[in-house]
């Protein structure tokens, strides 16, 4: 029985016990094997060509790299717009383009007193209930 693991593990670049890779090559099918997986890994290999529709991502550090750009974009957008929207707030704008109010200055005169006193006006009415 051939053991495809092992000349999978070969092209991968992985360890391999040089006489099981023997064994597994010894054959017309493990060699064809090696062939087909070769041949395969170079298809994946080969750059795409532009508008075929294919990504190209990249692995290990260059990966880490590029999350790491996206998360500072994206803690420098979220700055800048936190920004924005404290400088164009209706409250500060509003505060800002107020007249100064005194405090220290008595209440201007009622111009007109209202008495409530109980009768045709005034109803009592209990509570939840209508008039």
């Amino acid at each position: 029985m051939i053991d495809f693991d092992v000349i999978a593990a070969f092209v991968d670049g992985e360890r391999v016990n040089a006489r099981a890779l023997a064994d597994a090559l010894g054959s017309a099918e493990g060699r064809e094997y090696l062939i087909d997986v070769v041949a395969l890994r170079e298809v994946a290999l080969v750059p795409a060509e532009p508008g075929s529709g294919a990504v190209a991502r990249p692995r290990g550090p260059a990966r880490i790299a590029r999350w790491i750009g996206v998360a500072a974009a994206l803690l420098v957008a979220l700055a800048a717009g936190y920004q924005t929207g404290l400088s164009r707030s209706p409250a500060r704008a509003t505060a800002a383009a107020a007249p100064a109010v005194r405090t220290d200055a008595a209440p201007p005169a009622p111009t007109v007193v209202i008495k409530l006193e109980p009768g045709a006006a005034w109803r009592d009415v209990e509570k939840g209930g209508r008039p």
